[in-house]
């Protein structure tokens, strides 16, 4: 288990896994907490990744159709940043949990 502000975050990537017969979504989470750079991988089977998705969304932090950006084709990686702070706003408050 690992807790984060959401204020530390500084990308996240889409991107799918093949798993020889489907694709898992992922996300790579980039986080910079007082100087310290570090990532986590989450992905759909995890519990608590759709929390983290619609806690995003809730935010406004990624698009609402960010999936379409890595959903075809199928078995392709199709890594793409869907949020980057250097870029945007950064989102406020609270913690990110997985």
């Amino acid at each position: 288990m690992w807790t984060a502000s959401w204020a530390a975050i500084r990308k996240i990537a889409a991107f799918k896994r093949d798993e020889i017969s489907t694709d898992l979504i992922c996300w790579e989470i980039e986080f910079d907490e007082r100087g310290q750079p570090w990532h986590v991988e989450i992905h759909e089977e995890l519990d608590g990744f759709q929390d983290v998705v619609n806690e995003a969304l809730r935010r406004k932090i990624v698009d609402p159709l960010w999936v379409r950006l890595v959903m075809q084709p199928p078995f392709a990686t199709c890594w793409t940043v869907i949020y980057d702070a250097s870029m945007s706003r950064s989102p406020e408050g609270h913690s990110v949990v997985g």
